[in-house]
């Protein structure tokens, strides 16, 4: 989906929180002015604020539509024993770079007759485009495959969209003073009580993540989750602190205080 509809339909989604979203950044308040009336259109400035916010949702978006590695790994095996699924035309665009990279026709370096894979009868080249054949598709699936299987860690794979949103909204959060802190919070439900983790950057994004979330339901997308996005922000934060660690100042003037007993 081209970006600058993904970004329109997240400035969208967030309609309806705008100004909370607004006051919750100190925006108002920084400026000594009185609530607006939800009616009213935003003001440039206003927009301009808001930008941050939706340019994180954008782009957390538009990765969370990149295939992962492991289904990745998984097509290029499946290619590698099928090679004819090449020729049905269902393959992802991420498993057809693959392809592209790695083909080859004899020799050559891999990668140098790529629009045999990517190209079409209307595609201008510089050769003649020649279909492919199994045994060249099936060799190019298994090159793919021992490229990216190399890159593989061990573990549950955390969501593509994680750490950008943390980075991102942990800067724009980072205005209201409030902290990043995480609490637990009693919550009624019918099976009696349980807790729930929460915080004031938990409130925050609870406002702020719902246009994404429609966004990769609609698609079945896995969703983001909010407690992995604020223990990234946690640690984005520590690491920004122990990187540049704020100065205190330093009211001695040079002067040095004996101790005694």
């Amino acid at each position: 989906m081209p970006f600058v509809e993904v970004w329109d339909l997240m400035r969208k989604g967030l309609e309806p929180v705008v100004r909370r979203v607004l006051t919750k950044l100190k925006f108002y308040k920084e400026r000594d002015l009185e609530p607006v009336p939800a009616e009213v259109p935003l003001s440039d400035e206003e927009e301009a604020e808001l930008r941050p916010v939706v340019s994180a949702l954008t782009v957390a978006a538009v990765l969370s539509e990149e295939m992962k590695l492991g289904p990745l790994v998984s097509t290029l095996a499946r290619v590698r024993k099928r090679p004819g699924l090449f020729r049905q035309g269902a393959l992802p665009a991420a498993v057809l770079w693959e392809l592209a990279q790695d083909y080859q026709r004899d020799w050559e370096p891999p990668g140098t007759f790529s629009m045999d894979i990517w190209g079409s009868e209307q595609t201008a080249v510089p050769y003649i485009r020649v279909a492919p054949n199994d045994e060249a598709v099936a060799a190019a699936a298994a090159r793919g495959l021992e490229r990216n299987q190399k890159t593989r860690s061990p573990g549950r794979p955390d969501h593509p969209a994680h750490q950008e949103l943390a980075k991102r909204l942990a800067v724009v959060f980072g205005k209201s003073e409030l902290g990043f802190a995480r609490c637990l919070l009693v919550v009624d439900c019918k099976d009696g009580v349980r807790y729930a983790e929460g915080g004031a950057f938990f409130d925050f994004l609870k406002l702020v993540l719902p246009p994404l979330r429609d966004f990769l339901s609609e698609r079945r997308l896995p969703p983001v989750t909010t407690e992995s996005i604020v223990r990234a922000a946690q640690a984005y934060v520590a690491e920004r602190l122990a990187a540049h660690p704020p100065s205190t100042p330093d009211y001695s003037h040079g002067s040095k205080t004996e101790l005694s007993d």
